[in-house]
């Protein structure tokens, strides 16, 4: 296949549910690797990261109420008083086609503008996917710098080795740039060939 084609057709089929001509894709971060998935497919993949009744971000500092099917948490605030807590059921779990996202457009004042539904949907799954490439750029930075660390210990280590087999040796070390050490570092080169 060609690979301009390939790259077309992966910008248009989400990479979970393989529906085609989706108009958003989001580059979806799940620990390990990126994925173009839908918007329908973000939520679905993070149901513990938003209220599946008003699809704000769930913060930590909130009271939430658990659903007994899905496991996803709800703010108490939206949940009406006649459901209790212990058998609550959220609207994800009564009606899963409310996290289906569908474009439609509506006329208003001669332009053509996206539905509220469709909005917060989509504006709930870009922001789930800002924040976990957010977790995934701090985490490789910490590794970075891990890394690093451990590459100029290994260095200086592997230095202070070649140091004391110099001195042991009874040689200059092969470490120091004078010019009797270039030589002397040339001669034992040419020895060991």
């Amino acid at each position: 296949m060609n690979r301009n084609l390939t790259m077309e057709l992966d910008d248009t089929i989400c990479s979970s549910c393989f529906c085609k001509d989706q108009k958003f894709l989001h580059n979806h971060w799940d620990g390990t690797k990126g994925h173009k998935i839908c918007t329908s497919c973000v939520l679905f993949a993070n149901p513990n990261s938003f209220c599946p009744t008003c699809f704000d971000i769930i913060a930590g500092t909130e009271e939430l109420i658990e659903c007994v099917g899905c496991k996803s948490n709800t703010h108490v605030r939206c949940v009406p008083d006649k459901d209790k807590p212990s058998l609550f059921m959220c609207l994800t779990c009564k009606s899963p086609k409310r996290l289906v996202f569908d474009l439609k457009l509506k006329e208003l004042k001669g332009t053509k503008v996206m539905d509220k539904e469709a909005a917060l949907l989509l504006l709930t799954a870009a922001t789930i996917v800002k924040k976990l490439i957010s977790k995934a750029l701090d985490e490789a930075v910490n590794a970075a710098a891990i890394h690093a660390a451990d590459t100029i210990s290994v260095k200086k280590k592997a230095s202070e080795a070649v140091e004391r087999f110099m001195k042991l040796e009874d040689r200059p070390s092969l470490l120091d740039p004078s010019p009797e050490t270039s030589r002397e570092t040339g001669r034992l080169q040419r020895l060991s060939l």
